[in-house]
């Protein structure tokens, strides 16, 4: 995972053994200044770094529909890790009526890829489990297309309905799941189940885009 001047520009990549996957993007310069952190769930390892001047920036897409703004709940006890399919805790019993009074708001940056950061490893013990909720605006009735992405199991609901299970995979990958999901006009709730494993920091990501 890169991140440049704070915000998070490149997730993390499947590369075979002995592999160079090669990735690029476009950044504006702050100040005349560029400070990379190479970081995330994973480890990593970098064979180069190449800058070079760009045209006009274009859009990019992967931060379009972002779901930046969450609440998430306490962190609920897990030490017989217990399978995300096979443990429940309260929320459960009222996805249509979160979030509670005692989670945090959370928010992801401003700009660049969407990614939410629950913690690091000192801050959870394996196979916790954790809730994160947002609302999802829509001017009316709609087919939408929901994209994912987590450093741990999860488990999504839109307004109530189950939507999908996410296998558990090294580091937080760019659309590792997606899913056509019907949005009602006005508000939508997302909910979120998460179950920390192994890494150095747990994390996730969401955003909605066109189409079907």
């Amino acid at each position: 995972m890169v991140s440049v001047n704070g915000v998070v520009r490149l997730l993390d990549t499947p590369h075979d053994r002995g592999a160079v996957v090669s990735r690029e993007f476009t950044v504006k310069t702050a100040a005349g200044r560029l400070d990379f952190t190479l970081d995330g769930p994973t480890g990593w390892a970098v064979a180069a770094l190449l800058i070079w001047p760009a045209g006009n920036t274009p859009n990019d897409s992967p931060v379009a529909g972002g779901l930046r703004s969450w609440q998430v709940s306490p962190r609920f006890a897990n030490p017989d890790w217990y399978p995300i399919t096979q443990v429940s805790a309260p929320p459960e019993r009222t996805l249509d009526r979160l979030p509670e009074e005692n989670w945090t708001r959370v928010h992801a940056p401003a700009k660049g890829l969407p990614v939410i950061d629950l913690g690091s490893n000192r801050e959870a013990d394996v196979s916790d489990v954790v809730y994160a909720t947002t609302s999802v605006q829509s001017p009316a009735a709609r087919t939408a297309r929901l994209h994912f992405g987590a450093s741990s199991q999860a488990q999504l609901w839109l307004n109530g309905e189950p939507v999908g299970y996410v296998p558990n995979e090294k580091g937080v990958r760019l659309d590792e799941f997606v899913v056509s999901v019907s949005l009602r006009a006005g508000p939508n709730t997302l909910v979120v189940k998460l179950q920390r494993f192994w890494e150095r920091r747990w994390l996730f990501y969401a955003r909605v885009s066109e189409g079907k």
